[in-house]
């Protein structure tokens, strides 16, 4: 709050405007889960370049996700 010079409740507004988990989901074209291990999350990164690559998504808009505990 002191960062954002913002006062108690305003913060607690903009935290209850925002999506839920569930609906962010929605909107991702990609989801990493970090809950595992770092090899883990390292994989899902490596597989979502590859489908990067192979279809061509240099010049599309893309949102993803990132689960985290």
């Amino acid at each position: 709050m002191k960062r954002d010079n913002i006062d108690y409740d305003f913060a607690v507004s903009k935290i209850n405007s925002q999506l839920s988990l569930e609906e962010k989901l929605k909107y991702a074209n990609f989801i990493i889960d970090n809950n595992s291990s770092v090899d883990n999350t390292i994989n899902q990164i490596k597989n979502i370049l590859k489908q990067f690559k192979k279809a061509n998504f240099l010049n599309k808009s893309l949102d993803i996700f990132v689960l985290s505990k």
